[in-house]
């Protein structure tokens, strides 16, 4: 009876070790099937048909749904999430052909660029203030100082 135990807890215990490593390389092979899926819509995204677009679609709501039935470490969850928005990025650029999305991305960055500039000229126009506010502090504290000397040796010459 003891030899029967022993033989149902080493069948459970192998059947739960390769339910485990199952559950591990579907969930890597959901991560490999949306990087590919990404791949084949960066390259090729721009010469889509429509048909094409809506199949795509449907492969990528089928992998999302594939992935949400497994657990992943965080290294895997920050993959799938860029993966996504590569895919969604991807999307944009094979919907709109490509040219008008680069040439707002193309303003975006021109936009970008002048709001760091102005920020640089703010903040050096702020810098060159308050070297200029310091140097007249520091004017006004040196002639404060030589008045209260004064006033001292006036003082002094009173009580002499």
């Amino acid at each position: 009876m003891k030899n029967n135990l022993f033989a149902y807890f080493i069948v459970v215990a192998v059947l739960a070790l390769s339910m485990t490593s199952c559950a591990k390389w579907q969930a890597q092979h959901q991560i490999d099937a949306l990087e590919s899926l990404v791949e084949q819509v960066e390259q090729k995204g721009a010469n889509f048909t429509s048909d094409e677009w809506s199949k795509t679609s449907t492969i990528y709501y089928e992998i999302c749904n594939k992935i949400s039935q497994y657990e992943y470490t965080d290294e895997q969850l920050q993959e799938i999430g860029r993966l996504k928005a590569r895919y969604y990025v991807a999307c944009a650029k094979g919907a709109l052909g490509g040219g008008l999305l680069n040439g707002i991305f193309q303003q975006a960055t021109g936009v970008l660029d002048g709001l760091m500039d102005g920020v640089d000229d703010a903040l050096e126009e702020a810098i060159d203030g308050l070297s200029t506010t310091k140097t007249t502090v520091q004017e006004e504290t040196e002639e404060a100082e030589k008045e209260l000397d004064e006033a001292l040796d006036e003082l002094e010459a009173l009580f002499e």
